[in-house]
C-alpha cells in the first residue's frame, strides 16, 4: 500500500467512524440534547463533523465530481429558504436569531452534496447505509416498547428516565427533555419516532423476506401503536393500502397475492395486539396509578404526573386505546381537534395579512402560542408554513415534492423497478401524512428524512450490485 493509498485508508476509516456515530446519534437520541457542550447540542457538533469530514474526503481524493439535476433544484430550494430565514424576518421584524432558530435545520440538507458525490464514487455504500438505518430503527423500535410495557407497569418509570436516569449516565451534560405523556394513557413518542414510519416500509419493501424482515415489521408495528399518535397510526394504514395498489400491470400476480397476504397478516396482528396487549395494560396503567396515589398520600417523595393525575379525577376515557383513538370522536380526540381548528385559523388569518411573503421562520401569533420556548412551533404545519412563507416560499416546497417525485419515477419507474419506487412513494406520502399534526418537520429528524428520500432517488439497487443514473 503506498503513502497516499494508506491515507486515504486512515482517511476513509475516519469518514465512516464519523458517519455511523452520527447516525446513531440522530436515530436513537431522541432530541438531540440528551448530551449539550457548552450549551449546544452533541447533534449539532457532530453535524458539523461530518459536513467537514465528507467534504474534505472529496476535495483531497475525489476523482471526478458528478452533478446532476437534482442536485441543483435541491440547492435553489436551500437557497429560497435562506431567504426566508434571513431577509424576510428582517423585513418584518420577526428576529433574525428567532429565525435562524426555527429553520436552520434545513442547512442539515447541506450534506446531501458530499454524502452522494461519495456514494456516485463508490466510497459509502448506500444499501449498507439503508441497512444500518433500519437496524437502529429496529433499536429505537424496541425502545419504544420497553418503555410502553415498563411504564403501564410502574407509572412514572417513563419520566423518571428523562429526569433521572439520562442526567446521571451523561455526567451532568443532560440537556433536558420534555416527554409527551398523553391524556391518561400511557404515550410513547420523541421526535425520532417519526423514523419507525419510514423503516417500516423500507423493511416491508424488502422482495426476499427472510423470517428477520417479518420479525423488523412486527416489532415496527409494535411500537408505532405505542406512540398513539393518530397521524402516524393512519399513515401506516394508508401507506399499507397503497402498497397493494399494482402500479404498473406486470405487478398483477402471484407477488401481488402475497402482498394481500403480508398486509392482511399485518393487520390480524395489529388488531390482535391491540386486543391481546394493549387494552389489558391500558387497564393494568389506570390500575397501577391509582395504587400510586395510594402510595404518594404516604410519601411524599412520589410524583403523580399530569397523566397521571387526569386518570385520578376521570377526566379521561380510561379505556381509550388505537382503535378507538383512530375510529371514534372520544373526549379527547374532539379536544385535540378543537385546539387544531382554532390554530388553524388564527395562522391562516395573519398568513392573510401578508399572502405573498409571509412573515419568514420564526414567526408566530400571539394569540396561538403552544411552546413557551419555542413559540414558532405548530402543530397545524401546513397552516403555519403558510403564514411564514406565504405563497412564494410555500410554492418552493410544493416544487421539491414534484421535483422528487419526477426524478423517483425516472430513475425507478422508468428504469422497471417498480417495487422500489412504489416504497419511496409510499415511504414519501406516509411522512407527509405525519407531519401535518405534529411538529416534526423543522427537526433534524423531519429534515433527515427529506435527505434519506433524496439520497435513495439516485441509487437503484439490483442483484448484481448499484447502478447510478445520469440525468
Amino acid at each position: 500500500m503506498t503513502n497516499l493509498n494508506k491515507k486515504k485508508y486512515i482517511f476513509h476509516q475516519i469518514l465512516i467512524g464519523i458517519l455511523i456515530l452520527f447516525l446513531i446519534e440522530l436515530i436513537l437520541g431522541g432530541s438531540g440534547n440528551i448530551i449539550c457542550i457548552h450549551n449546544v447540542s452533541i447533534r449539532k457538533i457532530l453535524f458539523i463533523f461530518t459536513f467537514c469530514s465528507t467534504f474534505l474526503y472529496i476535495i483531497f481524493f475525489a476523482k471526478k465530481i458528478i452533478i446532476k439535476k437534482l442536485d441543483w433544484f435541491l440547492l435553489i430550494f436551500i437557497i429560497i429558504n435562506i431567504f426566508w430565514m434571513t431577509i424576510i424576518p428582517l423585513l418584518k421584524n420577526t428576529g433574525l436569531f428567532t429565525a435562524i432558530n426555527d429553520g436552520d435545520t434545513i442547512l442539515f440538507l447541506f450534506l446531501y452534496y458530499p454524502i452522494i458525490f461519495l456514494i456516485r464514487q463508490k466510497e459509502i455504500n448506500w444499501e449498507k447505509t439503508k441497512k444500518l438505518f433500519i437496524f437502529l430503527s429496529i433499536i429505537l423500535a424496541i425502545w419504544h416498547i420497553a418503555m410502553y410495557t415498563i411504564e403501564s407497569i410502574n407509572p412514572g418509570v417513563y419520566l423518571n428516565y428523562f429526569n433521572t436516569f439520562l442526567p446521571k449516565i451523561t455526567f451532568g451534560l443532560y440537556g433536558g427533555y420534555s416527554p409527551v405523556l398523553g391524556y391518561g394513557f400511557v404515550r410513547i413518542i420523541t421526535t425520532t419516532s417519526i423514523y419507525l414510519i419510514v423503516a417500516f416500509f423500507y423493511v416491508l419493501g424488502i422482495e426476499q423476506k427472510k423470517a428477520k424482515e417479518f420479525i423488523y415489521i412486527f416489532i415496527l408495528i409494535f411500537a408505532i401503536m405505542t406512540t398513539m399518535t393518530r397521524s402516524l397510526l393512519i399513515s401506516a394504514i394508508i401507506g399499507l393500502l397503497l402498497y397493494l395498489v399494482p402500479i404498473h400491470p406486470s405487478l398483477c400476480n402471484k407477488d401481488w397475492l402475497k402482498k394481500f397476504i403480508n398486509v392482511s397478516i399485518i393487520i390480524i396482528f395489529v388488531l390482535s395486539l391491540n386486543y391481546l396487549y394493549i387494552n389489558p395494560m391500558s387497564k393494568q396503567y389506570v390500575e397501577n396509578v391509582h395504587g400510586k396515589q395510594e402510595e404518594a398520600a404516604n410519601n411524599e417523595n412520589i410524583i403523580i404526573s399530569e397523566s397521571e393525575t387526569a386518570i385520578i379525577n376521570e377526566t379521561v376515557d380510561t379505556d381509550e386505546n388505537v382503535v378507538t383513538r383512530i375510529e371514534s370522536s372520544t373526549s379527547n380526540t374532539e379536544i385535540g381537534n378543537s385546539i387544531r381548528t382554532q390554530q388553524t385559523k388564527i395562522l391562516f388569518d395573519k398568513w392573510k395579512e401578508s399572502p405573498w411573503i409571509g412573515y419568514g421562520y420564526g414567526s408566530y401569533t400571539e394569540e396561538c402560542i403552544r411552546n413557551v420556548t419555542y413559540k414558532f412551533m405548530y402543530e397545524a404545519t401546513v397552516p403555519a408554513m403558510f403564514m411564514k412563507l406565504g405563497i412564494l416560499g410555500f410554492s418552493a416546497w410544493i416544487m421539491l415534492i414534484i421535483v422528487m417525485v419526477y426524478f423517483a419515477y425516472k430513475n425507478k419507474y422508468l428504469t422497471k423497478h417498480y417495487n422500489q419506487f412504489l416504497i419511496w412513494f409510499i415511504t414519501s406520502i406516509t411522512f407527509s401524512l405525519s407531519i401535518q399534526t405534529n411538529p416534526f418537520l423543522f427537526t433534524f429528524c423531519g429534515i433527515s428524512i427529506i435527505l434519506f428520500l433524496c439520497l435513495d432517488i439516485n441509487v437503484i439497487n439490483q442483484k448484481n450490485g448499484e447502478v447510478f443514473y445520469n440525468e
